[in-house]
């Protein structure tokens, strides 16, 4: 005859620890989705470039660098096309080299 599941049991709840370890550690490791154009319309969106020494000259000219305390190795660079549309890049000092990831933000 079939043991009943009795949470009371050590084996029992040892192997109900295991699946919620395992359910956890699958939940975390999913990855995010790609946003709905409604979704990307309304905040700042993210962009790819397709080189890491070099800024697409659609992205307009270079207005500012700024830099982040907490990113001592990196530099911001900001861009506004004609359109009025700013773009902003990371610039590793130490690589010199760009970052892929950028951002986009648009302007009304």
């Amino acid at each position: 005859m079939p043991q009943r599941w009795d949470v009371t049991r050590p084996s029992h709840r040892a192997a109900a620890f295991l699946v919620a370890g395992v359910s956890a550690l699958l939940s975390a490791s999913c990855a995010k989705l790609s946003e709905s154009p409604e979704a990307a319309q309304k905040g700042v969106k993210a962009v790819e470039l397709t080189d890491d020494s070099t800024v697409p000259a659609e992205w307009g000219d270079l207005t500012a660098v700024s830099s982040v305390a907490e990113s001592p190795g990196y530099l911001q660079l900001w861009f506004q096309d004609t359109e009025g549309t700013v773009r902003m890049v990371w610039y590793n000092v130490r690589e010199h080299r760009l970052s892929r990831n950028g951002r986009v933000i648009l302007r009304k």
